[in-house]
């Protein structure tokens, strides 16, 4: 895992992986994955929210960023 970061109300974590997959987690309910994204063709470096939580904006070492 290369990061992580909680939605803004804290119901959602992302996590941004060494294999290029970002998965969103759902803790306060389950700890299984709720939802992968695989956009990235590299190793992810960082993940975000947006402040009002709708969008989940992901960067990786193939050098793209995607919302």
């Amino acid at each position: 895992m290369e990061a992580i970061a909680f939605s803004p109300d804290g119901r959602l974590l992302g996590s941004a992986g060494s294999d290029g997959v970002a998965i969103l987690w759902n803790p306060p309910v389950s700890l299984q994955p709720i939802h992968p994204l695989r956009y990235h063709s590299y190793r992810l470096s960082s993940i975000a929210f947006s402040p009002d939580g709708q969008y989940v904006a992901t960067g990786g070492l193939d050098k793209m960023v995607y919302v």
